[in-house]
């Protein structure tokens, strides 16, 4: 009896250090992906140590994770898993005969041919090693569901503070960087925007999406406080917080910042009328504290003057400005679109782009800079992925679709912290969507990470939904 004891103590004690472990990784995992995944290339020297933390982030999430906990997370990891599976089908070696009659491979097996050698056995990707690293670009997602499901509840209440103070974190470096000038250590990359406000990335278009997506988060982060104090004071807060970000997504020199800034805005007024609906009885709706009236006109003055006050709204000079950058991407829709037909309809190979664009990149296209990305992940995803892809994306898109309708057609007095999140995030992620048919935003393993959290926000959302509904049907 003594030594069972003594031997369910020892496991008991080993679980518990395992936790630890587990959150330990789970914090390694967060702090590589903000410090170092701004950047989307793979010459990136943050992107193998992001892996090798994804990897012992889902290791010790592998060996506390329980049944329940695999319930919760099925459907995320069934799609990832249909990413990964995809991207392993393109690394799978073909014989030469079938390879050669693939679509867009004629070229490349008449190679074999004029050199007088036997055609080898070929994946389906014409650049496998990008492949792999495309593959390898699923860790962090992954790692983000298997943390999601593992973390504690006091953990997880601190990721939306966690993602709002990375928010507002990158908009004070961005701000710092502009100090500093166009060097310096407070710029991770070496290949970036030096000369905008880029925060925690090297592409100014991305850290404006960022700083877009803490306009609405300040809203739910201040309701969803249980400090009283801050509760009493939210407005101002909110108020604080969002005369900081918006000129700074102006400084960024973002055209598509400008869009994503008065969409969050938009989104936020929105929010704070949920949020109050379901704070407040109709009477005390009616009676508005007598700070409410002038919240909205000091907010409008704020911002207009703190934008006078950096005087480098290079994003509003930037709309009436013309841009050879700009113009040079509308240029090359054409161009990728009879790629994507060339490669059609199983894709050239996740990660090839950069390749495949040099071989069929137009002669009045070209510059003395490369494309290393299509800056149109969905023209991109088609040229790479072919049908399969575009359904799997697809698929996302319509079950966001429904998800939103779902959530926003909730009545108000029921709005609790999951539906609140779930709300933001539902509302949120479009405007990611749209980025990226500008940019290509997911393909950083930041905004990666951010992505896969508000689709779990959402994911977890739709399920207390049913579960509410399913306990009101019973009672």
């Amino acid at each position: 009896m003594h030594n069972f004891g003594k031997a369910r103590g020892i496991k008991i004690a080993s679980g518990s250090k395992m936790l630890r472990l587990n959150y330990v990784s789970i914090t390694i995992f967060f702090v590589f992906c903000i410090l170092g995944g701004g950047a989307s290339r793979n010459d990136a020297l943050s992107q193998p140590l992001i892996w090798l933390a994804s990897i012992f982030c889902v290791v010790t999430c592998l060996f506390v994770i329980q049944r329940e906990d695999w319930e919760n997370i099925k459907a995320p990891i069934i799609f990832t898993s249909l990413c990964a599976l995809l991207a392993c089908i393109h690394l799978v070696p073909l014989p030469p005969a079938l390879w050669a009659a693939l679509p867009g491979r004629g070229a490349y097996a008449d190679l074999a041919d004029i050199a007088g050698i036997d055609a080898p056995w070929r994946p389906l990707s014409i650049t496998p090693d990008f492949t792999w690293s495309s593959l390898l670009s699923l860790l962090p997602p992954n790692a983000v569901i298997l943390a999601f499901a593992t973390m504690g509840e006091r953990f997880r209440r601190f990721l939306p503070v966690g993602l709002l103070c990375v928010c507002v974190g990158s908009a004070i470096l961005g701000l710092a960087q502009l100090g500093s000038g166009d060097g310096g250590p407070l710029r991770f990359y070496e290949v970036a925007n030096k000369d905008f406000a880029i925060g925690l990335f090297a592409n100014r278009n991305h850290q404006a999406l960022l700083l877009a997506l803490g306009i609405p988060l300040i809203i739910v982060v201040a309701r969803l406080s249980q400090n009283a104090h801050i509760l009493k004071f939210a407005p101002w807060i909110n108020l604080a917080t969002i005369l900081f970000l918006v000129p700074m997504i102006l400084v960024t020199g973002a055209r598509i910042g400008v869009v994503l800034g008065v969409y969050a805005l938009l989104i936020s007024v929105v929010l704070a009328r949920t949020i109050l609906s379901s704070r407040y009885t109709p009477k005390q709706q009616a009676m508005p504290s007598k700070a409410n009236p002038y919240i909205a006109p000091l907010a409008v003055l704020g911002i207009v003057a703190f934008t006078l006050m950096f005087a480098r709204a290079v994003a509003i000079e930037r709309i009436f400005a013309s841009d050879p950058e700009q113009e040079l991407r509308f240029k090359i829709i054409e161009p990728l679109i009879s790629i994507a037909q060339k490669f059609f309809p199983f894709g050239s190979g996740f990660g090839s782009f950069e390749p495949i664009f040099r071989q069929y990149e137009p002669f009045d296209l070209l510059r003395p800079s490369y494309m290393n990305h299509a800056h149109n992940d969905l023209l991109q995803l088609a040229i790479e992925g072919g049908m399969p892809a575009l359904l799997l994306a697809a698929g996302l898109v319509i079950w966001l679709v429904f998800a939103n309708i779902r959530l926003w057609r909730a009545p108000s007095a029921s709005v609790g912290r999951s539906l609140m999140l779930g709300r933001y995030a539902a509302a949120m992620v479009p405007i990611i969507f749209a980025a990226s048919l500008f940019d290509y935003p997911l393909r950083t393993p930041l905004m990666g990470v951010i992505f896969t959290i508000l689709l779990l926000w959402i994911h977890d959302a739709l399920r207390d939904r049913r579960l509410l509904e399913s306990k009101r049907a019973n009672t």
